[in-house]
């Protein structure tokens, strides 16, 4: 595992774990058994700064989500309510430690290879290769869960790094949370019909005009932004910038 070491002068460090590591892994444990009552929401991975051991002081805590197919919207819904009324949703005010759900995918997407930029794009293989395991609802054994069938959809990334293991094997001492509560049962099997479908398409017919006029108003803030029935994807994309730094060491190296 990669150490790099924040806000610091001192060079890379693979022996060093990151100071602010612990506090954010003890908010996690706390919560992750909250998606066992969330509707719709079938796996949560840790992604980004904390799966990267490179987060700081102030940074939020990247969720990667997996919704039954045609509920994603109305999971994000209700993990944001669920969230900001038990105040661990990341908002305008308020990020250090908070939780932010910037990137959901349907789990009838059978990969996320569509989403690469360009052969250059180094950024998503390797996010996907960081990401840590949360909460898997179906998860049996190892080689029976929904986080293997992710795994086994994206093997791609190997294309990109070559020594990868088939296998998420960043260990930092998270359990993964299984199964589903009854309430969670009740409520996906009342849905699951025509209602369920209703709610969906209000939702999308509710929310997709006004982020449209957000993107529209400053596109630039809000690059990369991808809203369609498979994928929900709010983070600016920042992969050119990083990929085109990466073309440049490997000229300079080379």
């Amino acid at each position: 595992m990669n150490y790099p070491i924040p806000d610091s002068k001192s060079p890379f460090s693979r022996t060093q774990k990151n100071p602010h590591l612990e506090s954010f892994l003890q908010i996690i444990r706390q919560r992750q058994r909250i998606f066992r009552y969330i509707p719709f929401v079938e796996t949560v991975f840790l992604a980004n700064s904390l799966s990267f051991n490179a987060c700081k002081e102030n940074s939020d805590i990247d969720l990667f989500i997996i919704t039954k197919s045609n509920h994603l919207r109305t999971a994000r819904l209700i993990t944001s309510l669920v969230m900001a009324i038990i105040g661990i949703k990341r908002n305008s005010k308020i990020s250090a430690k908070k939780f932010c759900l910037s990137f959901f995918i349907s789990s009838d997407l059978k990969s996320l290879q569509s989403l690469l930029l360009n052969e250059q794009d180094i950024y998503l293989p390797y996010r996907i290769a960081h990401l840590v395991p949360l909460y898997d609802q179906n998860k049996k054994s190892d080689f029976s869960s929904n986080e293997q069938k992710f795994y086994q959809q994206n093997l791609r990334v190997k294309d990109y790094l070559p020594n990868r293991t088939p296998k998420q094997h960043i260990f930092l001492n998270l359990p993964i949370e299984q199964g589903s509560s009854t309430f969670k049962k009740t409520i996906e099997k009342l849905t699951n019909n025509k209602f369920g479908s209703f709610i969906e398409n209000l939702i999308i017919k509710l929310r997709t005009p006004r982020i449209q006029k957000k993107i529209d108003q400053n596109p630039d803030l809000h690059h990369g932004v991808i809203y369609t029935d498979q994928i929900l994807k709010f983070h600016h994309d920042k992969r050119a910038e990083i990929s085109q730094k990466i073309n440049d060491i490997q000229k300079l190296s080379s």
